[in-house]
């Protein structure tokens, strides 16, 4: 498998721990992926989601007239809740969130009035931002932190915008702030949320605070701690002239039902009984614009009318005609830059009639008439904001991925262009095992129904012309694995009835007419994984009996009679999630401690032959979740942070067979992956992460694992590949062992699986120069790319 010098392998040792290529064009589902099955150039994934889309992060710039995105803006890696502008232009931005692109930045960031991140802005709140505002040239920032640029603040802090120095206000709440609104006239700053003391008052909710150092204010002439009595969190809190309106997650307000959003006397604090908008539900957001009261939330009535989730109220909460009506919560509203339309962020999918995934726009005529305006969110939006530079809006939330499209719990994907395919089955529950044969998808999980079609639990599909097949066996519980031979379909998991018959946790079908076949061979527990060998099968899982003979969670069985070998007897103290057969050996992993009476810590493997256990016995820390093999290199998953003894690697790793060496490749997602597929240079990876290959990619990824296997594909080219002078200072040349005129690209990446050069076209002939003079000393990937998407990598060093 290596085709280096054994000393530029072992200085590779020592680098390449970051050199794994995640690429980031794949598009990826908005929920867990619990399966996926690779059939040439299509990658079926199934899991519990609803849409697909290219991955952007979390924070985006949009195109205000079509909602395309307007830039590559560096993907954040968690929830946006909040933004706000200053005069400036700066834009500050808030949530809970690690990284912005490449930088380490918690909880708050700002852009410059170009839109770029500034690096010297980073005060590393270590809790979550719900709020931001903005007055006496001061930025006020409300949430559920403690520590805030290094220094002690309780859910709430400020920093002054001439010099971004931290003031002494801290508002010492024991709870979350959400709203933060300056009262510029009565030199406060109004503060709503989740508390019951705020500023060393007692006061729950709704406090008013110093905009110095943070110290509770009385309202009028005296403390105020019983009234208004708001019962429950505040949301957001607005000034229009002497009122203050208050809105949240309240059903009462003082001593009156007044659900969502009440209002007060600014000064002294005292309830406007008189006033309500006799709401259903509670209120998330208010936008006042002229004298006219905009809500968002997730109501569905205002005094008796029909208002879903947005409502426009006069300044005495009376309701007015403006209905534009989202059939989901609205959590965000922002008028455009002449407040002629306002942008609404939430989790729907309609506004009115027409479409729009979390995010619209409508007009803020007597109507609420709705713009066509879709950006396609894979989830929901929280913040949204009108953006300095014209022609963009800037928006933010739980999505990952804008400009996707609907596919509910099934998808496929082509390999080749990274985008969904047009293939469209609607599965209405999760989607938790995919199978497939030379020309089937089989298709299990807990489902009742597939386009409209009732199948229970488990179906197939053409793979050619993506029509639901009459296949439909049924099964009383789940499938956790399956394995076709073309003629029948062999499946385990935890059932006891398939195809209308007794079947305990294993069984098969005949792939033509669904009907349970003769093959019985019941286990007494879970079956993880089966395998098919000529005309053994092998079955692991946590189970005691298999195939009528005592096997602790692995056993071999006829494929004709599903009787278990009584010569072929090895048993595990704990289950067995996975298992790989390769070159006569089967590779165990699970949560076993002792194989065969002897120590193997999740890790082994066993003579296919006899049964025996070998002397394989690498090091790992924590149970084996699952596998996926190209030739020798075996990926391995699971819940471990460290193999070998001190090599960390979390949750994925790469065990080469040939040379019983776990390789320097260490991707490290950020939970351990339910399910791989590999394929000559490419490893595809789901499961319920966030990050893989140190970049933002949830659910979904695609490695480049030439690094680890030093694949060569059938393309145009031919070995060897030789590059001279290696290691070089100015250029190199790339030597091949025959012509061929087919165009190509090439691409040089560094050891962070960076692109430092990139040269496309070029005519391929015998030799290829490349200058590399500009690039620092260190070792390279080199990848060459034909016009069919054929590639052949090599490595050189630069000195």
């Amino acid at each position: 498998m290596r085709i280096l010098l054994v000393c530029l392998g072992l200085v590779l040792c020592g680098i390449r721990s970051n050199a794994q290529i995640t690429d980031t064009t794949l598009w990826s589902p908005n929920g867990p992926v619990n399966a996926i099955a690779l059939k040439d150039s299509l990658l079926f994934v199934g899991g519990n989601f609803d849409q697909v889309a290219p991955v952007t992060g979390n924070f985006i710039a949009l195109d205000s007239s079509n909602a395309i995105l307007a830039t590559n803006f560096p993907k954040v890696n968690g929830k946006i809740n909040c933004m706000i502008r200053d005069t400036q232009g700066f834009i500050y931005v808030g949530g809970l969130f690690g990284k912005v692109g490449n930088i380490d930045c918690f909880n708050l960031f700002r852009l410059t009035p170009q839109g770029n991140v500034d690096v010297n802005f980073i005060p590393n709140p270590n809790g979550e931002v719900f709020d931001l505002s903005i007055g006496w040239n001061t930025l006020f920032i409300g949430g559920d932190f403690t520590i805030f640029g290094g220094e002690t603040r309780l859910r709430g802090a400020a920093i002054t915008l001439d010099d971004d120095s931290i003031t002494p206000f801290d508002p010492n709440a024991d709870g979350p702030i959400y709203s933060l609104c300056p009262d510029v006239v009565g030199f406060s700053v109004i503060v709503g949320g989740d508390f019951t003391s705020v500023g060393n008052g007692v006061i729950s909710y709704l406090g008013k605070l110093d905009p110095i150092n943070g110290t509770y204010r009385g309202w009028g002439n005296s403390v105020w701690t019983a009234i208004p009595q708001v019962f429950g969190p505040v949301k957001s809190i607005s000034i229009f002239h002497n009122k203050l309106f208050v809105a949240g997650d309240f059903l009462a307000f003082a001593s009156y039902n007044s659900p969502g959003i009440g209002l007060l006397d600014l000064t002294s604090g005292v309830v406007q009984q008189q006033y309500n908008a006799q709401l259903n539900g509670f209120v998330k957001d208010v936008e006042i614009i002229g004298d006219e009261i905009f809500i968002a939330g997730n109501f569905t009535t205002s005094h008796s009318l029909s208002r879903m989730h947005l409502a426009c109220l006069d300044t005495l909460l009376n309701l007015k005609a403006w209905n534009p009506s989202a059939d989901g919560v609205v959590y965000d509203i922002a008028p455009n830059e002449d407040s002629t339309s306002l942008y609404v962020a939430g989790t729907f999918h309609k506004i009115g009639t027409d479409t729009c995934y979390n995010a619209g726009k409508v007009l803020l005529d007597s109507l609420g008439t709705v713009i066509v305006w879709n950006p396609k969110l894979n989830n929901g939006a929280t913040s949204i904001l009108p953006a300095n530079i014209a022609g963009k809006v800037w928006i933010g939330g739980d999505f990952s991925g804008a400009g996707g499209v609907l596919r509910k719990n099934l998808c496929s994907i082509n390999i080749n262009s990274k985008i969904a395919t047009n293939w469209n089955p609607i599965v209405d529950l999760p989607v938790n095992c995919l199978a497939i044969d030379n020309t089937n998808l089989f298709i299990a999980g807990s489902f009742n129904t597939i386009n409209g079609l009732s199948r229970s639990k488990l179906a197939s599909m053409d793979i050619s012309s993506g029509s639901l097949n009459a296949f439909n066996p049924g099964i009383n519980g789940a499938v956790r694995t399956m394995v076709s031979d073309n003629t029948n379909l062999f499946l385990g998991g935890n059932f006891t009835t398939l195809g209308n018959q007794s079947r305990n946790n294993i069984g098969s079908v005949n792939i033509s007419t669904g009907s349970a076949t003769l093959w019985n061979p019941g286990s007494a527990g879970t079956v993880n994984k089966i395998i098919l060998d000529n005309n053994n099968v092998y079955v692991a899982g946590f189970f005691t009996q298999c195939g009528g003979q005592f096997r602790d969670n692995l056993a071999r069985l006829s494929k004709s009679t599903g009787l278990a070998d009584w010569s072929w007897v090895c048993n595990t103290d704990d289950g067995i999630y996975d298992i790989d057969l390769f070159n006569d050996q089967l590779y165990l992993g699970g949560w076993f401690l002792n194989v065969s009476g002897q120590s193997r810590n999740y890790f082994a493997a066993v003579d296919t032959t006899t049964g025996n256990l070998l002397p394989f016995n690498p090091v790992i820390g924590n149970y084996i979740h699952g596998f996926a093999r190209w030739n020798n290199d075996l990926f391995i998953a699971g819940a471990f942070t460290v193999v070998n003894g001190n090599l960390i690697k979390p949750y994925l790793c790469n065990y080469d067979l040939g040379d019983g060496l776990y390789d320097a490749w260490s991707p490290s997602p950020n939970s351990f992956p339910e399910t791989m597929q590999v394929s000559q240079n490419q490893l595809y990876v789901g499961g319920n992460f966030a990050t893989i290959g140190y970049k933002y990619h949830p659910n979904l990824a695609m490695l480049n694992i030439a690094w680890v296997t030093d694949v060569t594909e059938n393309g145009i080219f031919p070995e060897p590949i030789i590059i001279w002078p290696n290691p070089s200072t100015d250029q190199i040349h790339i030597d091949f062992s025959e012509q061929n005129n087919t165009y190509l690209s090439v691409e040089i990446f560094d050891t962070n699986g960076k692109i430092v050069k990139k040269v496309t076209p070029v005519p391929y002939s015998k030799m290829l120069t490349l200058e590399i003079g500009n690039l620092s000393a260190g070792i390279y990937l080199i990848q060459l790319l034909d016009s069919k998407g054929n590639s052949r990598v090599a490595r050189f060093v630069k000195q």
